[in-house]
């Protein structure tokens, strides 16, 4: 896997105080009828029946690595060892990043969410996101094409949840895509605020879904792959928010899927080099 992304010094334009803390709205919804009600105990369990499964893989990758690292240990080779590493290591990973996503989602749900926005180097977002993102990424032979436009480029983000924006758009072009193909991830400056997008090869997605699949427990299963929990694009929605920023997919079928958000510029200071 091919990691394409130069580490330079940022510019732009400052939005928020470092210091600010920005809250998602909350919402005093009168007690839903019993229909909605049915509605949401169905959605419960496709859920839950979605999560166990997501947990499940995983789960047993870790275990069966773990037990072989245990029992076998003097008789591995060097490359043995080091694939039963990278295997626990995906895993892992793959864990982490479903268990971020199940408690954002309860926050962001409650109206409670908070973000703490700070003058933040882009380019140290998108090394988190492709850290995280590895393991999947070339699992399938993938590599990741980035170009940062307009650099040196900062952003008045929180670095924990915009990481977790990018890691979840990754993870998501990464599974649609063909293997050996590659994912482009691009950033450039737009006015006042960055723009991110991901880009990938995959099936497409219909235009009349593509509102949905910001919304909660919405699935859509493409050329036979086993869909997700429906958490993901759902949470990136509420922490691109919760930064003043936009989110939104162009697809079409047949053609690939682009998912953009933006980010609110911050100035750069010239004394100042990317943490």
């Amino acid at each position: 896997m091919t990691f394409l992304c130069p580490t330079h010094r940022y510019s732009g334009l400052l939005l928020l105080p470092p210091e600010d803390s920005t809250e998602l709205p909350s919402h005093d919804d009168p007690s839903p009828p019993a229909e909605s009600l049915a509605e949401l105990n169905r959605l419960r369990e496709q859920v839950l029946y979605s999560v166990a499964h997501e947990l499940r893989g995983p789960l047993m990758v870790l275990d069966n690595a773990l037990q072989l690292l245990a029992s076998d240990y003097a008789s591995l080779t060097t490359t043995e060892f080091a694939s039963l590493l990278q295997s626990a290591q995906r895993s892992a990973g793959q864990l982490r990043t479903l268990m971020d996503d199940m408690l954002s989602a309860g926050i962001i749900q409650s109206g409670r969410f908070t973000v703490r926005p700070r003058r933040t180097a882009l380019a140290s977002i998108v090394q988190d996101a492709l850290d995280i993102a590895e393991p999947a990424v070339a699992a399938r032979g993938q590599r990741v094409d980035v170009r940062l436009t307009g650099e040196p480029l900062w952003v008045q983000a929180d670095r924990r949840y915009a990481r977790q924006v990018l890691t979840n758009l990754l993870a998501n072009a990464a599974k649609y895509s063909p293997e050996r193909s590659t994912i482009r991830l691009t950033a450039e400056p737009v006015g006042a605020v960055v723009r991110v997008d991901v880009a990938d090869d995959g099936p497409g997605i219909p235009a009349e879904h593509h509102t949905g699949l910001f919304e909660r427990f919405y699935r859509l299963r493409t050329d036979g792959q086993e869909p997700g929990a429906g958490l993901g694009l759902a949470i990136a929605k509420g922490i691109v928010e919760a930064h003043r920023g936009t989110i939104g997919i162009d697809s079409e079928v047949g053609r690939g899927t682009r998912v953009w958000f933006t980010l609110p510029a911050a100035e750069a200071r010239h004394a100042d080099s990317p943490r």
